[in-house]
């Protein structure tokens, strides 16, 4: 879905991903923005997943 999605020049968000399990599910689906309200816990995943794909994800 997600790579439809970008397929048709849209970007999609996760809301609210406030489990670290759950934000990793959403970065390796390729979603674009992270809605969540525990940032300081998603972050440093942020770093590790953009490294990976090089990709540039928002995190909301």
């Amino acid at each position: 879905v997600v790579q439809a999605i970008h397929k048709a020049g849209l970007k999609i968000a996760a809301w609210t991903v406030n489990r670290i399990d759950e934000a990793q599910r959403m970065i390796n689906l390729g979603v674009d923005f992270l809605i969540t309200n525990v940032p300081e816990k998603v972050m440093p995943l942020i770093g590790r997943s953009l490294t990976k794909n090089g990709r540039i994800l928002t995190v909301l």
